[in-house]
């Protein structure tokens, strides 16, 4: 996951938790929640990725903080999908984010989901 801003200096290259998936990447169980910019000359940016072209499963992105409505600029967007903020926090997340293990990988807090293994 990912939960820090981040910006793109080239047209559709920021993503929120991948700039560029490459054809043999595979991104899976993953969310990113930090706002998604680029320079004002290049509007691109996707939630989740920049240009995708691997496979992603499992992959959500908070429209609210991010600021995209779109999980990938540039490729195919199968596996991802847009939550708000209230649908990713707390005993929501697991509702929502169906695709999680949360048995195995993940556990809901009062926020965000974490890692397992992570402290509150």
């Amino acid at each position: 996951f990912a939960s820090g801003n981040v910006s793109g200096a080239a047209e559709s290259s920021a993503g929120g938790l991948v700039g560029k998936n490459f054809e043999d990447g595979n991104i899976d169980q993953s969310y990113s929640v930090g706002q998604v910019i680029n320079r004002e000359d290049y509007p691109g940016g996707g939630g989740i990725v920049g240009i995708n072209h691997g496979e992603i499963e499992g992959s959500y992105w908070d429209i609210e903080s991010s600021g995209k409505t779109v999980g990938i600029y540039e490729g195919d967007s199968t596996g991802t999908e847009g939550l708000t903020t209230d649908q990713m926090t707390g005993n929501n997340a697991e509702a929502n984010m169906d695709k999680f293990d949360f048995v195995n990988i993940w556990r809901t807090t009062s926020s965000y989901p974490i890692l397992w293994w992570e402290e509150d």
